[in-house]
């Protein structure tokens, strides 16, 4: 960390906690602590964050892997993953948030991404029209507010950016504009117009799916063996190849949940970054598919294989009805043991 570049004004007036690396399902995750106590910090109380003098005190006793600065009051930041070429030099999209932003820049702790801090006072977010953290173009923003999360710092300012934080609120409502519109949900739209509709029935999607597609018969049974056993990216695969066929968001998430991939663990409709756990997978799924079933008559499921179809079918939906069934009886047993 390169301490001397950290802005005046937030060494001044700005909230600081300690963060270091911890393991989660087998990826890193930078979690915060309370330099006052060592404890773990919520990113969101004033509270579990210090001086700046303090937190550098205890990264530097104590041995914590980095600082953050706690989004309060007009701090704000954009965080832009993965925009640094193998080359070193920052992707179109990056450049253009920058010039657009022009307020303190630096690179992120992996070296691979970007933060830009600024000052946006009284912004009011949105976050039912722009997204907080648009996956899909790798892009979060951190709005006192609309945020729950903390920023981490390095010091480590990209030349020719200013030293302090900017007031930003006009540019950062371009750059929402631009790049974290959320898709319009029962809305039938298409990427530039080139998507049609056709309007398939779920079961006709699915015969498609098992019929060009055997292995995701396996999938829409539950079985998530050839992804590692990884649920969110056995999500993710089933959500991108319904995406092919149908554009509808909604025909989507009804597929996925009375399939056998069905979560019954309460991730599916958990709470994220403004959304939904569910909905942020099939706006992504949505997202990455450039193209789309147009049904051609070589494509229609042979008359031989529909009872094996049909079945491959009745299967995963009888396995999501017997999860949504346990599920709905280990909610009844609990409401019973609280009676009692």
């Amino acid at each position: 960390m390169i301490t001397v570049n950290i802005p005046q004004s937030l060494r001044k007036n700005g909230k600081f906690c300690v963060w270091k690396y911890i393991d989660r399902d087998g990826h890193k995750t930078k979690c915060p602590y309370d330099p006052h106590t060592g404890q773990f910090g919520a990113s969101n109380d004033p509270k579990a964050f210090s001086s700046f003098s303090h937190a550098h005190l205890v990264l530097e006793r104590y041995g914590y892997d980095g600082l953050g600065v706690g989004i309060f009051g007009d701090v704000c930041a954009i965080d832009l993953d993965d925009c640094i070429t193998a080359a070193g030099t920052l992707s179109e999209k990056a450049k253009d948030i920058i010039s657009r932003m022009h307020s303190y820049t630096e690179l992120s702790p992996s070296g691979k991404g970007v933060h830009i801090l600024f000052r946006a006072s009284h912004f009011d977010y949105d976050k039912s029209k722009y997204y907080i953290n648009n996956q899909s173009e790798g892009i979060e923003a951190y709005i006192a507010g609309a945020t729950n999360k903390f920023v981490t710092i390095t010091g480590k300012r990209l030349v020719g950016s200013p030293h302090d934080l900017q007031e930003r609120s006009s540019q950062l409502s371009e750059v929402l504009e631009t790049y974290m519109r959320r898709r319009e949900w029962g809305r039938e739209e298409g990427q530039g117009g080139e998507f049609t509709a056709l309007h398939l029935t779920d079961d006709e999607i699915l015969s498609l799916v098992v019929e060009h597609s055997p292995r995701f018969g396996a999938l829409l049974d539950g079985d998530i063996s050839d992804y590692d056993n990884d649920q969110s990216r056995a999500d993710m695969a089933l959500c991108t190849k319904l995406a092919f066929y149908t554009r509808d968001p909604d025909q989507i998430d009804r597929i996925y949940r009375n399939s056998g991939l069905g979560r019954t663990d309460g991730k599916w409709d958990r709470v994220q970054s403004g959304s939904t756990y569910g909905r942020l997978t099939i706006e992504k799924a949505l997202d990455m598919v450039c193209e789309q079933y147009h049904g051609r008559e070589a494509d229609t499921v042979p008359q031989g294989k529909r009872e094996a179809l049909d079945s491959q079918i009745s299967r995963a939906q009888e396995i999501a009805n017997v999860r949504k069934s346990d599920k709905q009886e280990v909610f009844r047993e609990d409401r019973e043991l609280t009676l009692v």
